[in-house]
């Protein structure tokens, strides 16, 4: 005999994502809709919304109603408004920092990186009044945690199944090519290493990738180090960046840490290189610390004595050796920055969240 009742459905959890800050524009939604893919912190949502069926999620439309919004990177005065609209509905919102707006110290010679008194003032309010904190580093969880209690650190994801393969196997080579993204701009850091490299010239070829657009305006340091070391300019494509690191032996990314947002920045620049199999030379960034862990990996400097030493191990290090070396990254790179391993703690949050 079959029920008079039927079994209630359970509601699904809807996710909400505010991925620019022209998220109250109509154009807004119908120009990023294909190109979602490029939002690396957007990801996520992809993955949960393939791999669970108690969760939605989707851009953030003003007009609907979501039981969860996730502010990534947005915090404008129209940011807070909407906050404050959300909250108001009986919505949760979560506030995803990804910059370093909250110290202002130190210098700043790379143009539009020091904050303004007023993204400070958005970041804090944005901060103190969110269900929920997600920071993109430790060393932002630790400052965010000075404004909310409720803080958990989820790092940028790595696409290891489908993207970053790993299939990088290392050979033997006369000169070795070391690889760096970025903006254009930030090369400048690269002043750094400058006495360094030139210590290097025979041993040595540096490919960097950077957006066309701005392959014109890197900084004075590379077209000096041009003058002297074997220096290729490539343009930045997400779909061709994998295989440039496998044309790559290591990656590299000098920091000068001379202000709080450089200190804030996120590990990606070198956990995609991490996930191709390439040993890692890099600052002593906190988030760099974080991603290499020990020398297994690679080697974290502080100083150019220290880089200098990087470099020459690096450069007369046995095949075997580097495979060694990317073989360890690797492993790093998908216990800690694969995708479904950074969805796992966003639906962590969502949970604690909704219960």
């Amino acid at each position: 005999m079959k029920s008079r009742f039927k079994r209630k459905k359970h509601k699904k959890t809807s996710i909400g994502w505010i991925i620019s800050e022209h998220f109250y524009s109509p154009q807004y939604y119908l120009l990023i809709r294909s190109k979602t893919n490029n939002v690396m912190r957007f990801n996520p949502s992809i993955w949960i919304n393939n791999h669970r069926s108690d969760f939605t999620s989707e851009v953030y439309l003003p007009f609907k109603k979501y039981d969860i919004v996730v502010f990534l990177k947005i915090m404008s005065d129209r940011a807070i408004e909407e906050a404050k609209k959300i909250q108001s509905q009986g919505g949760r919102f979560i506030f995803d920092a990804n910059v370093n707006y909250y110290e202002i110290w130190g210098e700043y010679p790379i143009p539009g990186t020091k904050p303004s008194d007023k993204q400070k003032a958005q970041a804090e309010w944005m901060t103190a009044n969110a269900d929920y904190v997600v920071a993109d580093s430790t060393y932002l969880e630790k400052i965010c945690r000075q404004y909310n209690n409720n803080v958990l650190w989820i790092p940028d994801n790595v696409n290891v199944t489908e993207q970053y393969t790993g299939q990088k196997n290392h050979t033997e080579k006369k000169r070795l090519t070391a690889i760096w993204s970025g903006i254009a701009k930030k090369a400048f850091h690269f002043e750094l290493i400058e006495n360094v490299l030139s210590d290097f010239t025979e041993k040595l070829h540096i490919i960097f990738v950077t957006k066309k657009t701005e392959k014109n305006r890197l900084p004075a340091v590379i077209s000096r180090l041009r003058n002297k070391l074997n220096i290729e300019i490539r343009t930045w494509d997400s779909n061709r960046y994998p295989d440039d690191l496998l044309e790559s032996d290591f990656i590299i990314s000098p920091k000068i840490l001379n202000n709080g947002y450089v200190l804030g920045h996120t590990e990606y620049k070198i956990s995609l290189g991490m996930a191709q199999r390439l040993p890692v030379i890099a600052s002593h960034q906190p988030s760099y610390l974080d991603a290499v862990g020990d020398s297994r990996v690679g080697y974290i400097c502080e100083n150019e004595d220290e880089w200098h030493r990087a470099f020459k191990k690096m450069l007369t290090s046995s095949v075997e050796k580097r495979q060694a070396m990317g073989d360890s990254a690797r492993i790093r790179a998908i216990d800690n920055y694969a995708l479904d391993v950074v969805a796992h703690k966003y639906l962590s949050v969502f949970n604690e969240l909704i219960q």
